[in-house]
């Protein structure tokens, strides 16, 4: 489920919508109004804004495969990371540490 333009809100506008999403239990989008489904199929992939305010229902306990596999990739200039956040310059680091480490190893298993 996701909010269509809500990459666009004010940040105030944002935390609030998320604030009240965590502070039910279980939070499930399908009630919270303005969220749509995202439909999705094993193997697709979903690429949007990170800001977009986004989410899952809890899955069932009874599911054929109860966890969810979510993989970022998230890419800014250091500049706005400092500016804006969310992560902290340490983090900005180790990202780009790991990061380069990936690139290195794909290149050599490429050879």
């Amino acid at each position: 489920y996701a909010v269509p333009g809500s990459h666009r809100w004010p940040d105030a506008l944002a935390s609030s919508m998320i604030a009240h999403l965590r502070a039910r239990a279980p939070c499930d989008p399908r009630t919270t109004p303005g969220c749509v489904p995202v439909e999705l199929r094993a193997g697709d992939a979903l690429l949007h804004n990170i800001l977009v305010v986004h989410g899952s229902p809890p899955t069932p306990s009874d599911a054929r495969s109860p966890l969810r596999r979510t993989l970022y990739f998230e890419f800014r200039p250091c500049a706005t990371e400092a500016a804006v956040g969310p992560h902290t310059e340490h983090y900005v680091r180790v990202k780009q540490r790991v990061l380069l480490t990936c690139l290195a190893t794909r290149r050599r298993h490429r050879r």
